[in-house]
């Protein structure tokens, strides 16, 4: 048995959390070990409770792997553990961290450039064209979009992004082999094609209600912040605020119509704290010091070419001063400094942000860019 099928094993047992997983591997040296311990050892020990022990003990460890690797290569998925390089960085550094992931998408690493997208499922026609057109806008900025694949808004947010080829993942509360709601059957595989739909759920796991708030953790945990659209007074929505809050993330939350239900969660949020928005800027400025820190370390990273510019300049990647180069003091259409500088729109709009955000240029009206 390899490490990655013991942790497969563990993170399929009723009761053993993923803070009691990493306790027995730090206690043990590894899954293969822990595994290899007998559950009454364990459970003499105190280092699980008489429930894990069942657990444990009922457990087919045999007929669920063989079972689970067959899934696994059926649907073509990687499963990938918090010492991968591709598992994501802003969830690895949350309390209750998944163990693992379930993985079915392209991307080797999800950008941590990310802003999460989420709402009601019966979301109004308003909600849904703001939810769509903020994803897009992310996008075009180069920011993945993180949401849940659920009906509403979260569908729309994957939509939106998906529409400007940008970067989405779907966090869902199913297993891979189980997606939840059917209807967005087409939509798991397109956005699996250029992004990634992940789960921390065994393969056949079905969207049990349970589910869906250990699913909340991981939407806002991968993301620097979270975006709610509507939410009704007690709404999943809500529980993705409260743990982005617990997590140190920005929450954001637009105004709504005080008679509408849908808008009574975004407009209590506002009242308790969370920042109102009425356009991506305002998510974009507020959100500025960490994406700041995170193009800081990608430009670290790449290789710097000493070219000699007219006037002194903070440290640019080599993209970031190619594009700097590009503009100047007249405006410039972004369709032509994509041509000019033979970048895609999507990298692009990624290096554009970065300058942005260090003052270097400004967006005029029709999207047009000018140097400060």
């Amino acid at each position: 048995m390899t490490e990655i099928e013991a942790l497969i094993i563990l993170n399929a047992m009723t009761g053993l959390t993923n803070a009691r997983i990493r306790k027995l591997m730090e206690y043990f040296g590894s899954a293969k070990e822990v595994l290899a311990v007998s559950p009454q050892q364990l459970l003499d020990e105190n280092l699980i409770t008489s429930k894990m022990y069942n657990s444990l003990v009922t457990f087919n460890q045999d007929v669920f792997l063989k079972k689970e690797k067959k899934f696994i290569e059926q649907h073509h998925v990687r499963i990938i553990s918090q010492q991968d390089e591709s598992y994501p960085e802003l969830l690895k550094n949350i309390p209750d961290a998944p163990v693992l992931l379930y993985w079915k998408g392209v991307l080797e690493k999800v950008d941590n450039l990310a802003v999460a997208i989420v709402g009601s499922r019966k979301a109004s026609v308003y909600g849904l064209n703001i939810a769509g057109r903020f994803a897009e806008e992310l996008s075009e900025y180069g920011i993945s979009v993180i949401s849940g694949m659920a009906r509403g808004i979260d569908t729309m947010a994957h939509k939106g992004a998906l529409s400007k080829k940008g970067s989405t993942v779907a966090v869902l509360g199913s297993g891979l082999a189980h997606i939840y709601p059917k209807e967005n059957t087409k939509l798991f595989h397109q956005i699996a094609e250029t992004g990634a739909v992940i789960s921390e759920f065994p393969m056949s796991t079905e969207p049990i209600a349970f589910n869906f708030p250990r699913r909340n953790r991981i939407i806002s945990g991968m993301s620097l912040g979270v975006i709610v659209v509507e939410a009704f007074e007690r709404s999943g929505a809500l529980i993705t605020s409260r743990l982005a809050l617990e997590q140190g993330r920005e929450v954001f939350a637009l105004p709504g119509n005080i008679n509408s239900p849908g808008a009574k969660g975004t407009n209590k949020l506002i009242r308790e704290g969370a920042k109102l928005i009425t356009c991506l800027q305002d998510v974009l400025e507020e959100l500025k010091p960490q994406m700041q820190g995170y193009l800081e370390l990608e430009k670290k990273e790449e290789v710097k070419e000493k070219t000699v510019i007219s006037k002194p300049l903070p440290a640019l990647s080599v993209k970031e001063e190619k594009v700097y180069r590009i503009l100047s003091e007249e405006p410039m259409h972004i369709d032509t400094l994509v041509h000019q500088s033979a970048m895609s729109i999507s990298e692009l709009s990624s290096v554009i942000l970065g300058l942005e955000l260090q003052n270097l240029i400004k967006l005029l009206p029709g999207k047009h860019y000018v140097k400060i």
